[in-house]
């Protein structure tokens, strides 16, 4: 886990339980170990934070490329293991950046 990465962990942990009471029910039903994709559909800005402090090791997250765009988000976002998506066609970048850690089995 890179030091931003860990940093934002944390930090969405501390805010989840302090703010919004957030519990993990069944964590060990997660798996924990080898290549898994979780596909979640969201609300709000704070559901993918909050959704991936449910699982003990770094996760990748896909979000559309124009929250790339925005300057700060630009810079700190792919330091959070956000893959940056084309919404227009299909995106084989997004793809081959995703696929890359899921096959070599990447676990960490």
């Amino acid at each position: 886990m890179n030091s931003f990465y860990w940093i934002g962990y944390h930090l969405s942990r501390l805010i989840g339980r302090f703010f919004f009471r957030l519990r993990i029910i069944h964590r060990e039903r997660m798996i924990q170990t080898g290549p898994v994709i979780l596909a979640m559909n969201h609300q709000s800005y704070l559901d993918p934070p909050l959704a991936g402090i449910t699982c003990d090791r770094a996760i990748y997250f896909l979000a559309k490329r124009t929250l790339i765009d925005v300057p700060v988000l630009g810079w700190l976002l792919p330091k959070l293991n956000v893959i940056p998506v084309n919404q227009e066609g299909i995106d084989r970048s997004a793809l081959k950046a995703i696929c890359s850690p899921l096959s070599l089995g990447w676990d960490s």
